[in-house]
């Protein structure tokens, strides 16, 4: 629970405010919560936010009513029993006593408190049924799913009243509540940051899996159109308990207001928002084609705004999700879509290299061209005989080996110390042979296995070393250990019937 109240907002910070009617230094009043919190003194911190919380109201301050409100929960839930209860009835308390934005902003908090105390005690919903009488109107940790879930969609309702004074209050006035950084081009108002709050619960499937009579899908292909054809789609309102149906309207609504924005990075994100959704949900059989198709379209229409590194991320990252159907038993289709991942991302980077897309591209290609290697190697070889090792690898070009010869004591005491330290010997001595093989690229960048020669060794007991680099110092290189022995004689063990 003290998890869930934290995670209601953003991560909280602090500023220093001077009201016009009482003076004083929120800074050092948060600094010394701050300091009994790290001395575990929370009956302390708890008497110190109550005087925050009690001028900020006086001062009508927000932002800083709302973060004082939580730092009592969270307090209180360490000191006192039913401190859930309490701390749901003063959110109410403080819901019907606030106004605009506050209340606002209580509302979504507190819906996501519900949410959460739902999804950590899910167990105990399922073996309940919906009682028309009886129910507890004030302890829901006695209600039923479909109360909860009713709940949790009217306060979360509730949060997004008067959009239009919503859609001008800057996000910026919350800076005390919210850690912003550059996100505020994705979330510039505070309607925005309520309705992809209430956004991202309605879109979750799981308040209608208990209604047999209803299966959210969606049919019609305009919903992977361009934001003109989307803002012309006629939501169907037949099925009023349809959580992921209000999903839809509400992404509507937020595509429609930022449709005529100067800077489209809001619309890029929710419009790409819509298309991940679309295709979760659609029962048509091309959607993975209509959805990159989507993509695509819109990468064209914004290719000179550096947020088209946003849509060939997701596209990148849609090629790379295909790339793991693939079936060498079924042909070859999907096998080169991690090449096609590759080629999208460098394109990115290449155009607008400091944008957020381009990292997040940055980090899926080192994903993808994360190169490995692994050796298998037989227990015992002939002497003076050329064999083999089977080489599994991937985005590896080629490999190093040396052969070092040792005693039998030395091998199995090798085994036991470190990595570093087992280099480090290796490196003090000559190898008794050393040869490298150039295995096949084949441009695919998937995992692949070959067999190399190994030459012929004298008898006796070996360490192989495997590395990408012929310099066995070299830090940054991938290495394998094999050992083996070199031999003549074979010995063969039987058993059966209790017969050696």
């Amino acid at each position: 629970m003290k998890k869930l109240l934290i995670a209601s907002l953003l991560l909280l910070s602090s500023f220093t405010f001077f009201s016009q009617n009482i003076k004083i230094n929120y800074e050092v009043e948060w600094q010394k919560v701050y300091n009994d919190e790290l001395k575990d003194l929370p009956k302390s911190a708890l008497v110190k936010v109550e005087k925050i919380f009690t001028t900020a109201k006086l001062n009508n301050n927000s932002s800083l009513l709302v973060k004082s409100l939580i730092y009592k929960s969270k307090f209180i839930l360490t000191l006192e029993e039913d401190a859930q209860l309490k701390i749901v009835e003063q959110f109410h308390k403080e819901i019907k006593e606030s106004t605009y934005p506050t209340s606002n902003i209580l509302e979504s908090v507190l819906a996501d408190i519900y949410w959460q105390y739902y999804k950590n005690n899910r167990y105990k919903f399922y073996r309940r049924t919906k009682t028309k009488n009886g129910l507890d109107a004030v302890d829901f940790r006695t209600w039923d799913s479909q109360t909860m879930f009713e709940t949790i969609g009217a306060h979360f309702e509730n949060s997004l009243k008067q959009p239009a004074k919503l859609k001008v209050e800057d996000l910026s006035n919350f800076n005390e509540i919210l850690i912003l950084k550059d996100s505020k081009v994705y979330r510039p108002t505070l309607f925005d940051f309520l309705a992809h709050r209430a956004t991202l619960f309605f879109k979750n499937g799981e308040p209608n899996i208990g209604n047999a009579n209803y299966q959210f899908e969606l049919s019609n292909t305009q919903l992977f159109g361009t934001n003109t054809q989307f803002l012309g789609y006629n939501i169907k309102k037949t099925d009023s308990v349809s959580h992921q149906n209000r999903a839809l309207e509400l992404i509507q609504e937020l595509t429609r207001f930022h449709s005529k924005d100067s800077n489209p990075t809001a619309l890029i994100d929710i419009t790409l928002e819509r298309l991940r959704f679309v295709k979760a949900n659609a029962v048509f059989e091309d959607k993975e084609t209509l959805y990159e198709d989507a993509l695509l379209a819109l990468q064209e229409e914004y290719s000179s705004h550096e947020s088209s590194t946003e849509i060939a991320y997701h596209l990148a990252k849609f090629y790379n999700d295909l790339a793991s159907q693939y079936n060498p038993n079924k042909g070859e289709k999907h096998r080169f879509k991690h090449a096609k991942a590759v080629a999208v991302c460098k394109a990115a980077i290449d155009t607008y290299p400091k944008s957020k897309g381009a990292k997040k591209c940055s980090n899926l290609l080192n994903q993808i061209e994360l190169g490995s290697f692994g050796i298998t190697t037989e227990n015992f070889i002939p002497t003076n005989t050329h064999s083999r090792f089977l080489i599994s690898y991937k985005n590896t070009s080629k490999l190093y080996f040396s052969a070092y010869k040792l005693s039998k004591e030395q091998i199995d005491e090798s085994v036991y110390t470190s990595d570093s330290l087992r280099i480090a010997f290796l490196n003090s001595i000559n190898p008794t042979k050393k040869w490298e093989s150039v295995l096949r690229d084949e441009k695919d960048y998937r995992k692949h296995s070959t067999e190399v020669i190994v030459p012929p060794l004298e008898h006796g007991y070996y360490v192989i070393l495997s590395s990408e680099f012929e310099d066995i110092t070299n830090h940054e290189m991938r290495y394998a250990f094999n050992e083996l022995q070199v031999t003549d004689f074979t010995l063969i063990n039987s058993e059966s019937n209790n017969n050696h």
